[in-house]
């Protein structure tokens, strides 16, 4: 990430007299803070409204809850040893991951 100058905000009261460059600077500085802020504004927006389609699209109601289907228990244990061996955590997820489909 380059380096970035700090510039300070120079402030006087009104009688007093700002040159063009510090004004200029003043200006800009207030430029690109309004146009972050509505920047991030649009963005924020722009990513609810996408979630939202997302959700309709793929017919999830946040009012109902999810249901989740397994065949293994919760416990995450083979109920009757029929594994040839032990899953490790990686494997769980493997398996959760094709049951969910």
């Amino acid at each position: 990430m380059p380096l970035r100058e700090v510039q300070f905000i120079i402030t006087a009261p009104e009688t007093a007299k700002l040159s063009k460059p510090q004004q200029r600077v003043a200006r800009s500085h207030a430029a690109r803070s309004a146009h972050a802020r509505e920047r991030r504004l649009r963005t924020s927006q722009y990513q609810a409204q996408n979630k939202r389609e997302w959700l309709n699209k793929m017919n999830f109601s946040l009012s109902k809850p999810a249901e989740i289907v397994t065949v293994l228990p919760a416990s995450r244990k083979d109920p009757f040893t029929s594994f040839a061996r032990p899953l490790i955590l990686l494997e769980q997820m493997l398996f959760d991951h094709y049951l969910m489909q």
